[in-house]
Order: structure tokens, then sequence, then C-alpha cells
């Protein structure tokens, strides 16, 4: 079925279907995982019928809409579904009009404790593992090669010490033990999910939103509820200092759109106190730029090329991407408003020093500008929409407007407003409320099932 884009304007050109690539034979070696996979997946009939009605958080986080299409539709109207909305809003709303250089913590050893240790040893430790494992024999094999595997195993032997440092950062030094060691149970159920599956070899949307479950983990427990980035109108005298002097970024003023409207018996959480945005918008810039995108973007695309990761529940040419659709809707809302001239406020790059900006004047950068090869290579290092844009002319051959049909076509919406509006849109459909992403979708404390509070 073709994943539809939520806009106005499009073009259109027309592709051949993919043919289905047949699903990886499964040795007895990879037992270990198939029998978990089966275990985690073992809910009797009757069991799941009650979730119809009833709330739970499941420690360590479990499957719930599992094997049932009727919990898709519990999950739609539930605080949970709009939670992960809510902090997608957010991180986006931090990151909007935003150049990779303009953001507000530029260098790493700037960064909160908790970020830093996402870059300086989360991740380092899974890239060694990918450097140390050798490749298996891929003569058999047209996706997923077994190594990777045995890179999935060592990943998650190497992460409870890891995540209980983690835990340690976003409790405190004065937290118990067990509350430590819970809230490293929960992060290790979703980070274990979040590289792709270790028996079909396959990555997808569903292992993207893993992670970022675990980003919104992270940012509640330092404090961040997920509220909007608006002031009052007119705003309060401090705060309208601030603005005119360039310290808060001027899309503070704009009111949140809800791109996705929650139930009205949804209690969403207010937007954030005045005295605290800056913070809030540099924490969140931080997680996107940082642990997001230098991080777990990165990551990906070293397992996606080093081990040939199958797409999971790819469209194909009809899809957005292969893989990912989270960047696609940071990257918009980076990108809103430039469909103007416009000059920019951007961080130096070492050796400068970390105050060091430089006024760059930036030529109107239009939607289309993704169909044009030399665009992309000059935008790319800027904005995260035009990055992935470049990952994919680099990948795959032909002409842009036939491996990439949807791209395309979303070019010839007029406004990156409008896209970023349509993304929203259409990760709430085609991502959140899918059975195929759902059935393996973990509920936890953090993403309790079935409640009615964004908490």
């Amino acid at each position: 079925m073709e994943a539809k884009f939520l806009g106005k304007d499009s073009k259109t050109t027309a592709a051949s279907a993919p043919t289905a690539a047949a699903a990886p034979a499964i040795s007895e070696t990879d037992a270990y995982y198939a029998i978990a996979e089966s275990e985690a997946s073992s809910h009797a009939h009757e069991d799941m019928r009650r979730y119809l009605s009833e709330s739970c958080a499941p420690q360590p986080p479990g499957k719930i809409i599992d094997g049932d299409h009727a919990l898709v539709d519990v999950f739609r109207r539930s605080a949970s579904f709009f939670k992960i909305l809510t902090y997608l809003e957010a991180c986006a709303e931090a990151v909007a009009r935003t150049p990779n250089a303009g953001r507000t913590t530029h260098r790493l050893e700037d960064a909160h404790p908790v970020v830093r240790f996402f870059l300086g040893d989360l991740f380092p430790f899974m890239t060694q593992l990918v450097d140390t494992i050798p490749l298996e024999d891929m003569a058999t094999q047209r996706f997923g090669n077994r190594a990777k595997r045995i890179w999935h195993r060592q990943m998650e032997a190497g992460l409870a010490p890891r995540l209980r440092v983690l835990a340690g950062l976003l409790l405190g030094g004065s937290a118990e033990q067990q509350s430590v060691q819970e809230l490293a149970d929960e992060l290790a159920a979703y980070m274990k999910d979040s590289f792709g599956n270790p028996v079909r070899l396959d990555y997808g949307t569903g292992h993207e939103l893993h992670f970022f479950i675990v980003m919104v983990i992270c940012l509640q427990c330092l404090g961040d509820d997920g509220g909007a980035l608006v002031l009052p109108s007119p705003p309060p005298a401090a705060e309208a200092a601030a603005l005119s002097e360039g310290s808060l970024p001027s899309h503070y003023l704009r009111e949140r759109a809800r791109h996705v409207p929650a139930p009205a018996d949804i209690a969403l959480p207010g937007p954030v106190a005045p005295t605290a945005m800056a913070a809030r918008c540099d924490l969140r810039q931080q997680f996107v730029f940082f642990v997001f995108e230098q991080g777990y973007l990165r990551l990906m695309r070293r397992l996606q090329r080093h081990y040939c990761l199958e797409p999971a529940g790819s469209h194909g040419v009809w899809g957005l991407d292969d893989y990912h659709h989270i960047p696609y809707i940071l990257g918009a809302a980076q990108l809103i408003g430039r469909e103007q001239p416009h000059t920019l406020r951007l961080h130096r790059e070492p050796p400068a020093t970390a105050d060091a900006i430089d006024e760059v004047h930036e030529e109107a950068i239009l939607t289309k500008h993704i169909c044009e090869r030399p665009k992309v290579l000059q935008h790319k290092g800027r904005y995260l929409y035009f990055d992935m844009v470049d990952w994919i002319l680099t990948n795959k051959i032909g002409p842009f407007h036939e491996h990439s049909n949807m791209l395309y076509n979303i070019s010839g919406v007029a406004y990156w407003e409008k896209i970023y509006g349509g993304m929203l849109k259409m990760y709430a459909a085609e991502v959140l409320a899918k059975f195929n992403v759902t059935q393996h979708l973990l509920f936890g404390r953090h993403l309790p099932w079935n409640t009615k509070k964004v908490e």
C-alpha cells in the first residue's frame, strides 16, 4: 500500500514496484534470538482482550499490541500516542530555522553530561564492535550479513553496565540503587531494539522509534515534559528584550500548531515557562544534533551499509525512505522560512573559540532544490533534510524521481513549513498508527498503556 504524504501540492511520476525479497534462512546458531522473540510474543488471546479497557505500565517494558489489531485503535486514542508526537514536536521546535552550526551549544565538551555519555562512551563502544567483528560470506545472501547477530549479542552484553551509568546520570547521585537499576532495565529494553532485528537482520522506523523513546525518557528524567516553546503575546519585558537582542530564537513567539489534534480527554503538557525556555531549547538541541544526528544516525548508516540490513516494512520506491522518517521531520523544521534569502549566525568550526560566531548570508533554499545535486551538496552540511537526500543519492543509482518517488513528489510542496506539518501527519498515520510497527512497540513506566494523561 502506498504511504500518502498529507500535503496539497505534488509532482507525479511513474516507477516500478519492487519485488519482495525472500526471508533469510535462520540457522541453529540463531536459536538464542528466535526463542527470545517467540517468548516475547506468546500472549494468549484472552489476555490480550483485557487491554481494550485496562491501563498498565509493564516493568520492564513489554509488547501489548502484539497479535491484536483492535489494540492499535486503543493506542491511537491514548496519551502515550500523543506523548511521542508531543516530544517529536518539542524537538522539532528547538531546531526550527536552525542550521547545524547555528545551535546554542556547538562543542561536545560544553554539552550536558548525559549527552557527553552517549557520544563519548555508548556509541564509541558500539562502533568498536563493528570494527572488531569480521563479516561473513554474503555469497548466498541478498540482505543481512549474519555477523550482525554477533554484533547484536555483544552489544547487548555490554549494555548493562553502561546503562546503569546513564541511569545514574539521569537520576542524580542521591538516587537509590533500586531506582537506578529499574531505569537502566527500562532503557535497556528500548535500546536493544533500536538497532535492528537480530533474527530478520532488518531495520526500519519501528527501531528508530524505540531509540526516540530512549531520548524521550532521558529528556523527561532531566525535567523536560515536552511543553511548547511559546511565549505569551505580547511577551514579558525581559523576554521581549532578549528577543530583540537575538539571545532567544524568534520562533518562540509562534504557537505550537497541532498537526495531529489530540482528543479532548487527553491532558497534554502546557508551554514551557518563559524563564526556562533558553535552557530547555538548548537541551533539546543537544539531543537532536549530538545524540540523534551525530551519534545514532551515523551509527545506523554504518550498520545499514556494513551489514547490508534489509529495510523493514519498506514501501520501496513508493515509500519515504527505506529506513528512516524522524530525520525528515527534524530536517524540515530546520528549513522553515528558508524560502527567502536570510542571514545566519553560525559557530566557527574548531579550533575557533567557543564564542566565535560569523554572520553568513544564505540564498533562498527552495523545496525543489532537493532534486538538484549541486544544491544537495551545498546544503547537506547545514541541514539534516539535505543530508538525508545526499545519503540516498550516495547509495542508490538511477534518476531521483524513480528511486525516491515520494520525496520527489513532496518537493512540489511550496513551503518547508507545509512539508514539516505533512511529515508529522504522515508519521502519525504511517508509523505510529500502523500495526506492523506498533505490534513490536514496548510499553513501560515512561510509555504506559491506555492512559489519558501525558506523564
